[in-house]
Formats: structure tokens, C-alpha cells, sequence
């Protein structure tokens, strides 16, 4: 992880960075705010499993009537992506504790300055890894909104 000097965050329980000079934080404890265990594939090939701490961060939307379409050839219907909003069960930043939650949540983040907030990296570029079936069954890399 980097340090506030190289990555603009504001951490305690610092230590001398490698990179700049300037101080570093210690490797944070992973608290999962998905409603899934997330393995991460570490480069060593072991995994480490995060169980679900049993709250979920969710983005909320302001109650509004969103227009469906109907014309698109599709048998249902259609309403536009919506991007934004808040996100409900996120924990103000900790010292020494960092969240993972979705893509979905994580999105919903920018802008907003949470050092401390990943989703798992699941493009087909980050390299997850799938079981026979298709379907992730690690990660080996995770995500930033900053």
C-alpha cells in the first residue's frame, strides 16, 4: 500500500515508505461488506479467504419514478442505468481496516475520497480465476475508486 505522500491518504501507524520516503501504513485488516466470501489468489498461489462480516454496503438510490422503456424488441422492460447514490453500511475509515464491498458500491465511491474502500478486480483483464463451470472462484488482483 502506498503512503499519503504517494497516494494522498491520511493514515496512522505509519512507517517509513520505500517508494518516497515519506510514511507508509500497515497492511489492513480486510473487512468484507459482500454478502459472498472473496478468495484472493495471492501471488504465491495460496489463498486467502474473507468471509462475509455479515453487513452488506449497498448503494441507495433517492426514491424516484424511473421511466421504463418499451420499445427496445426485448420481452421486458428497460430502465436506465443509474449511477451514483449512496452507500448505505460502510463504516466511516478505521485505522488499520480496509473494506471490501462491490463494484456496484465501489462505483457509487468516486469522487468521495475512500482510500480505504476495494471491490475485487473481475474484468476479464484483471485475471480472475474461474473453476470448469465459468464461474470466479478467486481474484488476484482488487480495485480503487481513487
Amino acid at each position: 500500500m502506498k503512503c499519503p505522500e504517494c497516494f494522498g491518504g491520511s493514515w496512522h501507524d505509519c512507517q517509513p515508505c520505500g517508494t518516497c520516503g515519506g510514511e507508509s501504513w500497515i497492511a489492513p485488516r480486510l473487512v468484507n461488506l459482500t454478502p459472498h466470501r472473496i478468495v484472493l489468489r495471492l501471488e504465491n498461489g495460496h489463498d486467502e479467504v474473507i468471509e462475509p462480516s455479515g453487513t452488506v454496503a449497498r448503494v441507495v438510490h433517492a426514491d424516484e419514478l424511473v421511466e421504463e422503456r418499451r420499445d427496445t424488441g426485448v420481452p421486458v422492460p428497460v430502465v436506465p442505468l443509474r449511477t451514483g447514490g449512496q452507500v448505505s453500511g460502510l463504516p466511516d475509515p478505521d485505522m488499520g481496516v480496509a473494506y471490501l464491498v462491490s463494484g456496484a458500491a465501489l462505483a457509487a465511491l468516486v469522487g468521495k475520497g475512500r482510500y480505504d474502500v476495494y471491490a475485487p478486480a473481475t474484468g476479464p483483464t484483471h485475471g480472475p480465476v474461474r473453476g470448469e463451470d465459468g464461474q470466479i472462484i478467486a481474484v488476484t488482483r482488487l480495485v480503487s475508486c481513487v
